[in-house]
């Protein structure tokens, strides 16, 4: 998961559930659950995107590396 995925989820999870800092909280456990990606980084969410000029996003390298496997 991305660093600033993680603190933002920390956030929500110490702002609106009460959960301490040093502990994993609902929305941390949801994000993480996605599980590992394609590439260096497990767990990460990819935001992909086509363009008006059917131009792709970098992360559809991942996907299609990922569904190959």
């Amino acid at each position: 998961m991305h660093k600033e995925h993680c603190k933002i989820a920390k956030d929500l999870n110490s702002r609106y559930l009460n959960t301490p800092d040093d502990n994993i909280g609902p929305i941390v456990s949801a994000l993480t659950s996605i599980g590992p990606a394609a590439g260096k980084r497990k767990s990460t969410v990819l935001g992909l995107g086509i363009g008006c000029f059917g131009e792709l996003s970098a992360g559809i390298g991942n996907v299609c590396t990922f569904v190959a496997l």
